[in-house]
């Protein structure tokens, strides 16, 4: 066991402004001792500090990535933002599924109330600039060089124990393919997909919670109080995925008094196997669950639907599609007057579910924050990349679905033709011509042929809604380049697939090349730890991610 490193005053940089770091800030005030003297550096690129990328106010009325993906009912995280809510007399008060601009007021007044500098012994300052470079001094401290907002000169600050990485989603780098193209657009890039005109035919990459959110922002984008919706045309707006499979819509929850998958049996049971030299499988984790769905399909009896053909395993959830998991084989039909094709019918009756509980759905987000991160950490390697090959896809699908009210919004714009959605292999079979991109007409796709009609004359934009990347080496940002080329980073490789970088997922300490802790670098859930799961921009991730990195910091002192 490392020694505790006893001092009177220590220093730490936070770097990132977005609400993780806020969040950090905050809990690291509430249990920091009184005996010792903190000063606490935030490092900010933001305008403000506590709004990043995931919570850019703005007047779209999207939704928070809380309830609708990660929550269920009474996690002392989302109480924290109802109260304030409520509180304040904000007109979003027990909404269950609030707005992006609501979940902003909230943090906004959380931070107001909880900002730690009112502590004597606590110093919280706020440096306006970008970190470019970490360095590790003889004398275990670490340098941050950093630039300067709106100025571009390169200062440095000196003296750190510890470093705190609170870069949350990071943007990808553009694709070689599109460096020449204009008009590539990352799905964070709020300003550039609300400036895309009502005439622009449009290409968005993935059909997730982001690639509503995005049309929506392009849909609902207002100038001078009037919204742009009324002005679009149909088939302007294409969606395009490897599956081609539209999201999954959420049913209810059950609160479950959980038996296998609660964090003290899943402990016991780790510790168990390791003291048998032993690592924990995804069979063991099927098996778990298996065993809950038993025991609470006695427990619950008569509280939940009954799926079409008898959704009885979780290995139903993981290894069925959409189709399967209906239970029904459609071909295409017309109805009140569209051509309704069999994504479409899915999508109704999986709306139509959604305001029954749904008893495998309840045992599947048994698996959530706090449990992921234990069960990762727990599995080998062979295990891990068994899941991430293989099972991660299918289980973001269904882990983290979208709310009824955005299952209506896209049914509705399909019904309209404002949104096509189509199975499309990869971006290496777009074609790039005279500053616009077209669809290749050479990949045999039934779904594909159809739309190809009316997109002969190219798109002007593409916007990249396929998720949070979790390959280091194409995320665009200086400090991750120079942190990987000092080897204060090393990626987490399977295969030739970089995956996150290699850290503890419980405690968000990175490690070194040799899986050792550095001791002294942390980073919150965001894109660099996206090798084990990619609900990283959650408030409940986000504050459970906070919370643990303060916890080990605190045991060092």
């Amino acid at each position: 066991m490392k020694e505790k490193m006893y001092m009177d005053q220590i220093r730490i940089a936070v770097i990132g402004g977005g609400a993780g770091a806020r969040e950090f800030v905050i809990r690291l005030g509430d249990s920091f001792p009184d005996s010792v003297v903190l000063s606490l550096d935030v490092f900010s690129a933001e305008h403000t500090f506590g709004h990043g990328v995931a919570w850019t106010p703005e007047e779209t009325p999207v939704l928070a990535n809380m309830r609708a993906e990660t929550l269920g009912p009474d996690y002392h995280e989302f109480e924290i933002i109802q109260e304030i809510l409520e509180k304040t007399g904000d007109k979003e008060a027990g909404a269950e599924y609030p707005s992006r601009n609501a979940m902003s007021r909230a943090l906004d007044e959380r931070w107001k109330s909880n900002n730690p500098s009112t502590r004597p012994n606590i110093a919280v300052n706020i440096i306006s600039g970008n970190v470019v470079e970490l360095t590790k001094l003889e004398d275990n401290t670490v340098t941050v060089k950093y630039t300067e907002n709106n100025v571009g000169a390169k200062q440095t600050c000196n003296g750190y124990q510890f470093v705190v990485l609170a870069l949350g989603n990071i943007k990808s780098k553009k694709p070689d393919i599109f460096k020449s193209f204009s008009g590539y657009i990352d799905g964070w890039d709020i300003e550039s997909i609300r400036r895309i005109k009502s005439n622009e035919k449009v290409l968005i990459r993935g059909s997730s919670l982001s690639s509503i959110d995005a049309t929506m922002r392009m849909l609902h984008h207002t100038g001078n109080g009037v919204s742009q919706e009324s002005r679009w045309q149909p088939n302007n707006i294409l969606w395009y995925s490897r599956s081609g499979k539209l999201p999954f819509v959420r049913p209810k929850q059950l609160k479950l008094g959980s038996y296998f998958v609660d964090y003290p049996y899943l402990t016991n049971l780790i510790n168990e196997l390791e003291s048998k030299k032993q690592s924990l499988t995804l069979e063991d984790v099927q098996s778990l669950l298996l065993s809950e769905l038993r025991v609470q399909e006695f427990k619950k009896k008569g509280r939940f639907y009954e799926c079409p053909k008898g959704l009885t395993s979780i290995q139903n959830l993981v290894e069925d599609d959409m189709q399967t998991v209906l239970g029904r084989d459609h071909d295409d039909i017309e109805q009140d007057g569209f051509d309704v094709k069999p994504q479409q019918v899915m999508l109704q009756e999986s709306i139509d579910l959604a305001d029954a509980y749904s008893l495998w759905f309840s045992v599947a987000k048994l698996l959530d924050e706090y449990t992921i991160p234990l069960v990762w950490n727990a599995l080998d390697l062979k295990n891990k990349e068994l899941f991430l090959t293989k099972y991660r896809r299918i289980f973001d699908k269904f882990w983290a679905p979208i709310p009824k009210v955005n299952g209506e919004r896209l049914l509705r714009w399909l019904k309209e033709g404002m949104v096509h959605s189509v199975e499309y292999p990869d971006e290496d079979s777009l074609i790039l011509k005279e500053g616009k991109i077209y669809l290749s007409e050479d990949i045999e796709n039934e779904s594909l042929s159809s739309t190809l009609e009316y997109t002969g004359n190219g798109f002007s934009y593409l916007i990249n809604c396929g998720g949070i990347s979790s390959n280091p080496f194409q995320m665009d940002n200086a400090l991750v380049e120079k942190m990987h080329e000092k080897s204060q980073i090393s990626p987490y490789f399977i295969g030739e697939q970089a995956y996150g970088i290699k850290l503890n997922w419980y405690t968000g300490a990175v490690w070194n090349q040799n899986e050792e802790e550095h001791g002294w670098l942390y980073t919150l859930t965001g894109s660099l730890t996206t090798g084990a799961h990619r609900f990283t921009n959650s408030y409940l991730a986000v504050s459970i991610s906070a919370q643990r990195t303060v916890n080990d910091i605190l045991r060092k002192l």
